[in-house]
């Protein structure tokens, strides 16, 4: 990834700036500060001005209605020439204040607890894959045989090419997609579930409210209805449908499903082909705060080191394989394209 795009729905236009995401947070927190900073400096000025202008305006209504008894013509010709100035000059500072190019405030989001509860009744191993054969009969695809034991708390990162196999192993693993061979036995107190996998069955027209009544038993509870609010579900969005939601949106939506549901395994398939900026600090977040297993599929750099693998599983070759440290086998792959970009460049 060297470059990030962010609309910006308040302006209603697409910046793209260059760099890593890593880059483009810290730009973006810099961008915001600078902005405060600005504001605040014009409002100063905007409230410097309001008070002269007041100043003003009082002493033009003190010239206007100056008297004296002895009716000194010279004193109050100049009181009343003082008085047309300050309005003058008042109305030159409200000008100023109008055609001035307002400094809007950031938005800053609020921050949402986002802990999700995890259920820990689920022994000392998630899964057990014992022989596994994985891939679809009707195209010859095919991974393994192999074996391996996902182990409670696990943190699962895979790597490689797009169609290597990395979805095909997640099905696998939720049982959703049939082996060719072996087995896999999941325990039997764990609860795992899919990021959007579960979303995209429900008709989009489904009020929030109506999605979140169908998948849980009792939506009045106290837990249900605090936990809804750590993770930013208001009225509002209660009463929206599906359709309207954000990427960020329906991220929360779901992850605070999960946290109801107290799931102890969370599958992640390429989530940042899913989410929007707002989506993608969340599952920092989670990466951060989650207790139970989790298994990554990602090309994202920044979020398989957030991960802090336990296993990293390279799929290449119709294989999977283990790599023993993932920080090293990014700086050389890193080193393969500059080597090839070098290479295509004498040509």
């Amino acid at each position: 990834m060297n470059k990030i795009g962010e609309i910006d729905w308040a302006r209603g236009c697409l910046e793209i700036t260059n760099g890593k995401y890593s880059d483009y947070v810290a730009r973006k927190k810099k961008a915001i500060n600078r902005q405060i900073e600005l504001y605040n400096l014009q409002q100063k000025e905007i409230f410097r001005l309001e008070d002269s202008i007041q100043r003003k305006k009082r002493q033009a209504a003190a010239g206007v209605t100056y008297f004296r008894k002895d009716n000194d013509k010279l004193q109050k010709g100049y009181f009343q020439n003082r008085a047309t100035k300050s309005s003058r000059s008042a109305k030159a500072m409200e000008k100023r204040i109008e055609h001035m190019e307002k400094i809007v405030l950031p938005i800053i989001k609020p921050q949402t607890d986002r802990n999700l509860n995890c259920s820990d009744a689920y022994g000392d191993y998630a899964i057990s894959i014992q022989n596994a054969v994985m891939g679809y009969s009707n195209t010859g695809f095919a991974l393994g045989p192999f074996s391996f034991t996902i182990s409670r708390g696990a943190r699962i990162a895979l790597i490689g090419n797009n169609g290597s196999g990395k979805s095909t192993f997640i099905k696998s693993i939720a049982k959703k997609l049939a082996l060719l061979g072996g087995a896999i036995e999941h325990n039997s107190s764990l609860h795992m579930s899919e990021l959007f996998q579960n979303y995209s069955d429900y008709d989009k027209d489904l009020l929030v409210s109506d999605y979140i009544a169908s998948v849980l038993l009792d939506t009045t509870d106290k837990e249900t209805t605090n936990t809804l609010f750590r993770f930013g579900i208001d009225g509002d969005m209660l009463r929206s449908k599906l359709r309207s939601l954000s990427p960020g949106e329906r991220a929360r939506l779901q992850l605070s499903i999960f946290s109801l549901s107290k799931i102890n395994m969370l599958l992640l398939d390429e989530p940042t082909n899913h989410i929007d900026l707002d989506g993608l600090d969340m599952i920092d977040a989670i990466m951060d705060s989650f207790q139970g297993t989790i298994v990554l599929a990602s090309h994202d750099r920044t979020l398989l080191k957030k991960l802090r693998p336990t296993s990293v599983f390279l799929f290449a070759n119709r294989g999977i394989s283990l790599v023993d440290d993932l920080e090293s086998y990014i700086k050389e792959s890193e080193a393969d394209v500059s080597r090839a970009i070098k290479l295509l460049g004498r040509f």
